[in-house]
């Protein structure tokens, strides 16, 4: 048994989840969807909106109000040194050109705000690298530029070593909610990690934080699945964790990615794995631990007590807006025959180069057609407790595919007695489509199936 992948992928990659950038998993989903491509009649689905206009429930200044928000992602891709399990767009820099980067950050906000209309951040995500490594000043600059002083979600990924005795610091500059990277509590797991802490350090800025942010403004981020790990080793990490007081969890299946230390240490046989089935028991004694005390997993990934979910992560998974700024920053703007993918240049230097030259640090621009569209919200939706809500789907959608559709053509492939066996797992009223709680533990066997229903549904339209 697979427990627990992303995109039909491994879904539990450090970090992958917490920010959601997509700078690892968009390109794979990517070149999946475009597999099928052709099966999509979307010149016609295009040109037939004008006949949909009964079908529509969308007005038109609700359009334009949806259009003016947007969560935004900031990429601060400088680090200490290299996880050996990371292949994230990140640096190890001996100076960093600070003055140049915050500069960049903020033009490339003031130019591609003004061109897609966004003018409501909805969340402000600083992730990375290493964003705990930025100055105090720095933060609250672009915090101010950005939110305008609104009261919205502003996270901060950071490395236990830097955030200890800067904490306070960090929340004067205007960050509500810290997602801390502890990864292990076990110091010889640490230093596998190639981590600048150890197990002590971990704990301490752990207490700290929640001191300093409370127990709902503190996500704690731990890694599964590392060589000779057990059952109870795990257990005793996520209760360390739990009798601290935090009220947010993350967990991360430790993934194995090319360019990678892990990567050669795994090829060449001097680190082991654990297998699948190791994997799903480490994974589902965590997930009833966690249940037991209270936390909710309301994404496979993402465990919470109420009220300390991040709406930053949600805003991504409902299909919403999101604008990343910095090196290697993705970005998805627009709805309907309008969204639109972006990359931003790689290179810190060139990026910088680009946005003051052209006023953004775009490298490429591509316009995603209905599956592609409907497909990332399958993929990430259904790894919500909550599943795909309805409104949602015709938001993403602009109705050139009714949620309705989708609903009936799921009631048609139950009625085939030699299909209805694909649907295991999935449940769905007029209102949303979700999967069951045990369903969630094998998501990746069943969220390509939805795919395919979709695909179908738009090949036959």
């Amino acid at each position: 048994m697979v427990v627990c992948r992303q995109f039909g992928l491994n879904i539990l990659n450090k970090s992958t989840i917490r920010h959601f950038d997509y700078s690892t998993c968009s390109n794979i989903l990517e070149s999946k969807l475009l597999r099928t491509k052709h099966l999509l009649k979307y010149n016609k689905l295009s040109s037939d909106i004008a006949s949909q206009d009964s079908k529509q429930n969308l007005k038109q200044t609700d359009i334009q109000r949806l259009k003016s928000k947007s969560s935004v992602y900031i990429h601060w891709p400088y680090c200490r040194r290299k996880c050996t399990y990371c292949n994230f767009n990140k640096y190890v820099a001996k100076k960093v050109d600070n003055e140049s980067m915050i500069a960049s950050i903020l033009q490339e906000w003031e130019t591609v705000s003004r061109e897609t209309g966004v003018n409501q951040p909805t969340s402000i995500f600083f992730g990375g690298g290493t964003p705990s490594l930025m100055q105090h000043k720095d933060i609250r600059q672009i915090i101010s530029h950005i939110s305008g002083g609104s009261d919205i979600e502003i996270s901060l990924e950071a490395n236990p070593s830097d955030i200890l005795e800067t904490a306070l610091e960090f929340k004067q500059a205007g960050v509500n909610r810290l997602s801390l990277g502890i990864q292990s509590f076990q110091d010889t797991t640490l230093q596998f990690f190639n981590r600048d802490h150890d197990a002590e350090t971990g704990q301490r800025s752990l207490e700290t934080c929640l001191n300093v942010f409370g127990s709902r403004r503190v996500s704690g981020d731990l890694i599964f699945g590392v060589p000779g790990q057990t059952v109870q080793d795990w257990l005793q990490e996520l209760r360390v964790l739990v009798s601290l007081g935090v009220h947010h969890i993350s967990t991360y299946q430790l993934t194995v990615e090319r360019g990678t230390l892990l990567h050669k240490q795994v090829k060449t046989g001097s680190a082991r794995l654990p297998g699948e089935e190791e994997l799903a028991d480490l994974y589902l004694a965590g997930v009833q631990l966690l249940t037991s005390e209270g936390f909710n997993r309301y994404e496979v990934s993402s465990f919470a007590k109420e009220g300390a979910e991040c709406s930053h992560n949600i805003s991504y998974w409902r299909g919403h807006q999101y604008i990343g700024l910095g090196p290697g920053a993705h970005s998805r703007v627009g709805f309907g025959a309008e969204r639109e993918a972006r990359i931003n240049v790689l290179a810190p230097g060139r990026w910088m180069n680009q946005v003051e030259s052209t006023g953004d640090g775009i490298v490429q621009r591509r316009k995603l057609d209905l599956l592609e569209c409907l497909g990332e919200l399958i993929t990430t939706g259904l790894r919500r407790s909550v599943g795909i809500n309805g409104n949602d789907w015709n938001t993403l959608s602009q109705n050139l595919l009714p949620f309705q559709d989708l609903i009936s053509e799921l009631n048609r492939v139950q009625e085939d007695k030699e299909r209805s066996g694909e649907l295991e797992g999935l449940a769905w009223s007029q209102d949303g489509v979700w999967l069951d709680n045990s369903a969630l533990n094998i998501a990746d066997h069943i969220i390509p199936n939805l795919y395919y229903v979709l695909q179908d549904l738009i090949k036959f339209q």
